[in-house]
């Protein structure tokens, strides 16, 4: 999955489980991308949060392999 975090200086990544399990966690900093690895997590749906100093927005996600 690939998150991106512009405009700020650290992005902190969540994803969540449906029953708001924290199942993956990651830090992006200084402008920049970073592609999360979710290989090892099952099919099915997700949340993904990144919060910044200022923000907090989450999405959706599905996983299938």
């Amino acid at each position: 999955v690939p998150v991106w975090c512009f405009g700020v200086n650290n992005c902190k990544i969540f994803i969540y489980d449906l029953i708001g399990k924290v199942v993956l966690d990651d830090e992006i900093s200084n402008d920049s991308t970073k592609l999360l690895n979710v290989s090892n997590l099952n099919n099915g749906i997700y949340m993904l949060q990144i919060v910044t100093d200022t923000m907090s927005t989450t999405r959706k996600i599905v996983v299938m392999k």
